[in-house]
């Protein structure tokens, strides 16, 4: 586990010794628990939270909170399909391919009037 807390700035750092903000995060979650969620009373329980990627406050400020680093999971990107203009051999995404009379063609390829 890499506890982090954010910064005013919106970064996270890295603050793997501080279990005392564990502590104010546990004497805050009494007031700031979700509806339906028993308050944490233990670091066990606050550590154990964090380990499923959540975030909790440490205190009142609008930045105060804590996370887990290592359950971040990192967002995957789309692969993009690419097909290839049968006119010019341009390498174009598959949504802005156009049918035309001499097959699959990029944009410029179709607003070109000449062929």
């Amino acid at each position: 586990m890499r506890l982090q807390r954010k910064l005013s700035n919106g970064d996270w750092h890295d603050d793997p010794d501080r279990m005392d903000l564990v502590d104010k995060a546990i004497e805050i979650d009494a007031w700031l628990a979700h509806p339906g969620r028993a308050p944490m009373t233990t670091r066990d329980e606050v550590l154990a939270y964090l380990a499923t990627g959540q975030t909790i406050h440490h205190g009142t400020d609008w930045y105060a909170e804590l996370r887990d680093a290592d359950a971040i999971r990192p967002v995957q990107r789309p692969v993009v399909e690419r097909v290839i203009c049968s006119r010019c051999g341009a390498s174009i995404p598959r949504v802005l391919a156009m049918s035309s009379s001499s097959g699959t063609v990029c944009p410029d390829c179709y607003d070109d009037a000449s062929y």
